[in-house]
């Protein structure tokens, strides 16, 4: 019983953080960012596109529908969509962000890209936030792995892992520095209750 108080005040500073963050979040510098990467990924789709016939099971297949807020207007988009992360692919990108909110977005559009490409995507969400905040996905068609790593999670990288620095996505994060450290410390002492 006592978890449940620790995790609903976990999930309140977790908000808070994602929330200050959010407002910090250089919108024009990860839009231009979001393109380039979805045109990376998107080439090999393309190709693979021309080579493939859609097959009958993503018929069969969970489709959900994904609700997204970006830039303050609310997205929705229908696609195939599965639960939880199945696979360890061979490229693996980590998004490194303390905040959430700038992974969070980034992970956001790239489930619209592969969507309006016909590409099936395993979306896994952080536990710590009751309302679904994307931490992972996975596009198996392409053999590609987003991980988000922050504090709570703690990724260990290799050498072949491909880093993304969040820290350039934020403006005036410097000016609230000390509230964000403040906060994420009583996360991780909230976590050490269970």
């Amino acid at each position: 019983m006592k978890e449940k108080y620790y995790l609903g005040a976990i999930n309140e500073l977790c908000k808070y953080l994602y929330s200050i963050a959010e407002d910090s979040l250089d919108y024009e510098k990860l839009d231009a960012y979001v393109d380039r990467l979805s045109k990376t990924l998107f080439k090999q789709a393309d190709k693979a596109k021309k080579d493939a016939k859609v097959s009958e099971n993503c018929k069969s297949r969970e489709v959900a529908e994904v609700d997204t807020v970006a830039q303050n207007k609310r997205i929705k988009k229908r696609g195939i969509v599965k639960f939880g992360i199945s696979t360890i692919p061979q490229n693996i990108y980590v998004i490194n962000d303390d905040y959430f909110a700038g992974a969070e977005y980034l992970l956001q559009w790239i489930v619209i890209k592969a969507i309006e490409n016909g590409i099936d995507i395993e979306v896994d969400f952080c536990k710590f936030f009751q309302e679904n905040v994307i931490e992972n996905i996975a596009i198996p068609q392409l053999d590609v792995v987003f991980i988000s790593n922050n504090f709570l999670s703690q990724v260990v990288t290799s050498n072949e892992t491909k880093k993304i620095n969040f820290s350039r996505f934020y403006n005036n994060l410097n000016k609230k520095v000390n509230k964000l450290s403040y906060t994420k410390n009583i996360i991780l002492e909230l976590m050490t209750q269970f």
